[in-house]
């Protein structure tokens, strides 16, 4: 196991399941339910699983990991583990300057509106929006309250062109296709072709670069240990550096 999967000083790994049973660690952390975090864990685990109730669920339900080992605990809120006060807090870090996009409510109100006035324009359009297993459901929500309040309804606007769509039109919501500045939903362009529109929307789980260094300015942690993307020394001190600049600044 890596050295910066392993917390100094406690016996806490993080994100660290493909390695197995790690000699000396009690206490496995994971903090989201994406596949690079949760690799490793299988219905065939035995290693204690400490995560919040979202993920506790999805590692229960997807994964089918034994009850007793799933540890749930509370966000935003003190609990000792093992001799350590631990809180745990939504987030959501992504540690890169190119990406900088606008907060994610104003991306998803982009794309109900425009979903809206496609629609509007051209009745037999079908809207279809890209996704993981898990995430991107706050768009698909916000898209279905746009067309109607009542899913019956919209099952049958299905239904009546379920053959017979002459245009499409796709989101694609991802940070990944954003590696410049976003100022806002208004650079937002589709790439047409044909009767085909599709939006690369800068919609992401994790928090842009700027959340993150407003979330390290309030919380001022005494010392930031990252957990991902820095398995080279070069890595490592390039975030060191960041992160020792956004505390200087707060």
């Amino acid at each position: 196991c890596p050295f910066y999967k392993k917390i100094p000083g406690t016996k806490f790994v993080v994100d660290a399941f493909r390695y197995g049973k790690i000699e000396g660690i009690t206490t496995y952390f994971l903090t989201h339910f994406h596949s690079d975090h949760y690799g490793g864990l299988t219905k065939n685990s035995t290693l204690p699983v400490y995560c919040n109730k979202i993920t506790g669920n999805l590692v229960r339900s997807k994964l089918k990991v034994a009850e007793q080992y799933i540890h749930v605990l509370p966000m935003n809120t003190q609990v000792a583990v093992d001799g350590v006060t631990v809180v745990l807090l939504d987030a959501n870090h992504y540690c890169s300057p190119e990406y900088t996009f606008p907060t994610q409510q104003e991306v998803i109100n982009f794309a109900a509106s425009t979903a809206f006035e496609e629609v509007a324009l051209n009745p037999r359009t079908i809207v279809v929006c890209g996704s993981y297993s898990v995430g991107k459901e706050k768009v698909f929500f916000e898209l279905s309250i746009s067309f109607s309040s009542d899913s019956q309804k919209l099952e049958q606007h299905l239904a009546r062109f379920s053959s017979q769509y002459d245009q499409l039109v796709a989101f694609k919501p991802t940070g990944w296709t954003f590696s410049q500045q976003v100022e806002s939903v208004g650079d937002v362009q589709p790439d047409v072709s044909g009767n085909i529109s599709i939006y690369g929307i800068p919609y992401s789980e994790h928090s842009s670069f700027m959340e993150l260094k407003r979330f390290v300015q309030w919380l001022q942690p005494l010392k930031i240990i990252p957990t991902v993307n820095n398995g080279s020394w070069v890595g490592r001190k390039a975030m060191e550096k960041v992160f020792g600049e956004w505390l200087m600044e707060a």
